[in-house]
């Protein structure tokens, strides 16, 4: 259990200027959780990731655009999963950071 002045931050190598707070596991063996802090503005270019992602945001609004879909904002609360494999972009609105948990 940690309260949130605990977390341990470290750079994100996955986005420029992101940070995450690994919460269990570990990303470089496999299945992890972790909360993740990307700069308002961040643009996630068309990516897929090789095995479902659930993610639940927890402040600032992301819009997710999947392949062959229209875009759609997702504010502090909102949950979304995400298909291995499925194409998609990301962009942390501007005006405040984006922090969100994903497993």
């Amino acid at each position: 259990m940690w309260s949130a002045n605990e977390l341990k931050w470290v750079d994100n190598p996955a986005i420029k200027g992101a940070q995450q707070a690994v919460l269990w596991g570990d990303p470089a063996k496999g299945a992890y959780g972790a909360l993740k802090k990307v700069p308002g503005g961040t643009v996630l270019p068309m990516h897929s990731h090789t095995n479902l992602t659930r993610v639940v945001m927890v402040a600032g609004t992301i819009s997710f655009n999947f392949e062959g879909s229209p875009a759609k904002d997702m504010g502090p609360q909102s949950y979304t999963s995400i298909p291995g494999g499925a194409p998609h972009t990301a962009t942390c609105k501007a005006g405040a950071d984006c922090v969100y948990f994903a497993k």
